[in-house]
């Protein structure tokens, strides 16, 4: 009582004159003639309601008819007939108007509106019944209001898509809090995007094109999950030396975050049929991020459709089948999506001024049985060469079962779920620029530039592992050796090769291209030409000159020590051999002259001695 207070006439008139003007009340008009598809909720409610619930339809309908462009007076006509059809009716055009004008404040109409509440989600048949659900997504698709993703990013958010139970959602997760959420799609402003949910996962027994994960699991640390890769690696695969289950391992983590990294190296799988490529590809690609199982005969239109659909990691079969308008585009991917900034450019076949760009950047394991003739391209690959598994398939615990996608499949959809999870901990805090503190030399040896480039994304995963990362030091020299030496069998390799030895017994002036060319027939049975040699000198970038030497004419090879300590640390597996005769002349000292004051005292210390 203490808080009642009087208030005048004029007061409450006042107040009252401050108020919005009410909106002016509805005139019902008739049902349009327009034919309007409704879903089958909205069959069903149309239908009449019984008690509880009659307002929350009201606002249903009224949403959903907005939604298709009717007035809020065609609106208010159809609820009042609609009314008539509730047991009982509500009789109350107030409330049917109150519903009207909350709708028009924005309040969309969706398939939650109507599964979200209680008293309507009876009427939902579900998604894969409602057929009005699919056109109208067909539909915004086409609009550009709908699109399809499986990974998304915010400023605060992650999502990443998933496949559980024969359904496609996503995993929100929150950078700030790490609190993870369910949802089914994610609402932007000007766009709805939703998860991959068809042709990819249309096919039998699990089989999927592209294999994601179902959920995520905590992993531990980042040790235990490398080990627990490693441990799947040694169940379902078998390869000689033993540390490639240890690089396999870290190289799955690098595809988790590869799209933080500038550039990134392939596996590749060599060696003749029935050794274990596929099996090998298939052990360790399968845990990668977003694996896409790919044939080598595949078509133009999907291949390209489905790395810039999903943008994950990519499986080949057979790379180096017979030449091929489809093994061309492989290799043209290959050749270019090792690295971020190099899309592949075509011209649309109905219309060639536009320009199609379609990223091929991404990790890539693929099976092949002999190297490619692109010696840059198989500088951008890490091989493993398959010479068969020697546990064959069976049954004992010491035996690789004989499918990988039946056997051990609880562990391998485990083992992605974790990878998911560290996924969320790890991208966000990926830098390149860390890999400018990045030592890949070892003994004070460099790693060539094209594999230093490859290499470096690979060992950001470890690089704060010490012990690992002198053990990657020591295998990706080796491996660097091991290409030297390939490079070292090749006619360059053996010209490199002859000229160094020739130089050794006739010396650095006095080489022709006829003397290497008799070296390389007797000693290397190269059976080539002077006019043959030409083509390869001219390639290794070896000029000749017309000149007076020795008291001789002729046209001798210019041997620029710089160009050949490139091409012998290129070429030559040992380099020390040659090293002492491409190194740079020492330059004369000149004589140091003393100052006059020096000078003087020393010329009379000398007459003085004279006079002596």
């Amino acid at each position: 009582m203490a808080r009642i207070r009087f208030c005048s006439q004029d007061a409450i008139t006042k107040a009252l004159a401050k108020l919005p003007p009410p909106p002016p009340k509805l005139i019902p008009k008739k049902r349009p003639r327009k034919k309007i598809k409704l879903p089958p909720c909205i069959e069903m409610i149309e239908r009449g309601m019984v008690t509880p619930g009659r307002d929350v339809a009201a606002f249903a309908l009224a949403r959903f008819y907005l939604a298709q462009g009717l007035t809020s007076e065609e609106i208010f006509g159809i609820l009042q007939a609609w009314d008539k059809k509730n047991q009982p009716p509500l009789h109350d055009d107030h409330l049917l108007e109150t519903k009207i004008r909350s709708a028009e404040k924005g309040y969309g109409f969706g398939c939650k509106s109507i599964q979200g509440d209680p008293f309507l989600n009876q009427f939902c048949v579900g998604e894969a019944k409602c057929g009005w659900l699919a056109e109208s997504v067909k539909e915004k698709k086409k609009l550009g209001l709908i699109k399809e993703v499986s990974f998304y990013e915010t400023a605060t958010h992650l999502y990443e898509e998933i496949y559980k139970d024969k359904h496609a959602s996503f995993i929100s997760y929150e950078l700030a809090t790490k609190k993870i959420e369910y949802i089914s799609s994610i609402e932007l402003p000007d766009v709805t995007l939703v998860p991959i949910d068809k042709g990819e996962f249309d096919v039998l027994d699990d089989n999927y094109l592209v294999k994601v994960p179902s959920d995520v699991e905590e992993y531990g640390s980042t040790l235990e999950l490398v080990e627990g890769i490693k441990h799947y690696l040694r169940m379902m695969w078998d390869v000689e030396p033993d540390y490639w289950y240890e690089f396999a391992a870290w190289y799955v983590l690098m595809t988790w975050v590869y799209q933080k990294l500038p550039s990134v190296s392939y596996i590749r799988f060599i060696g003749d049929f029935s050794t274990g490529k596929t099996r090998g590809m298939q052990t360790i690609g399968y845990l990668c991020y977003k694996a896409t199982s790919l044939s080598g005969c595949i078509t133009q239109a999907p291949l390209y459709r489905l790395l810039k659909r999903w943008a994950g990691t990519t499986l080949i079969e057979e790379v180096d089948k017979p030449d091929s308008a489809e093994t061309q585009d492989i290799i043209t991917i290959l050749n270019t999506g090792y690295e971020r900034s190099a899309p592949v450019v075509r011209c649309r076949k109905d219309n060639p001024d536009i320009l199609d760009i379609m990223p091929v950047f991404g990790p890539k394991l693929f099976t092949a049985r002999k190297k490619f003739k692109d010696e840059a391209l198989e500088s951008r690959c890490l091989s493993i060469r398959m010479l068969g598994m020697d546990r064959a398939s069976g049954y004992k615990e010491d035996q690789i079962p004989g499918n990988i996608l039946t056997a051990h499949h609880p562990e391998l959809n485990n083992l992605r779920n974790k990878l998911l999870m560290w996924r969320f901990h790890h991208y966000p805090s990926t830098n390149m620029n860390d890999l400018q503190n990045l030592d890949l030399s070892l003994d004070g040896k460099k790693l060539e530039p094209r594999l230093q480039q490859t290499s470096e994304p690979f060992a950001l995963a470890f690089m704060n592992y010490p012990e690992v990362l002198h053990k990657f030091k020591v295998f990706i020299h080796e491996y660097q050796a091991m290409l030297r030496e390939q490079r070292g069998d090749t006619i360059y390799g053996q010209i490199v090769w002859a000229i160094a030895e020739c130089v050794l017994e006739h010396g650095i002036e006095y080489i022709t291209s006829s003397l290497i060319v008799t070296k390389l027939n007797e000693t290397y049975d190269a059976e080539i030409n002077t006019k043959k040699f030409s083509y390869y000198r001219q390639y290794l970038g070896l000029s000749i000159s017309k000149s007076r030497r020795g008291g001789a004419q002729g046209r001798y090879l210019d041997l620029c020590p710089n160009l050949m300590r490139k091409l012998c640390q290129r070429y030559v597996p040992d380099y020390s051999k040659f090293e002492e005769i491409w190194a740079e002349p020492e330059e004369e000292k000149e004589p140091e002259v003393p100052d006059s004051t020096e000078a003087t005292v020393q010329e009379k210390s000398s007459s003085i001695d004279v006079e002596f």
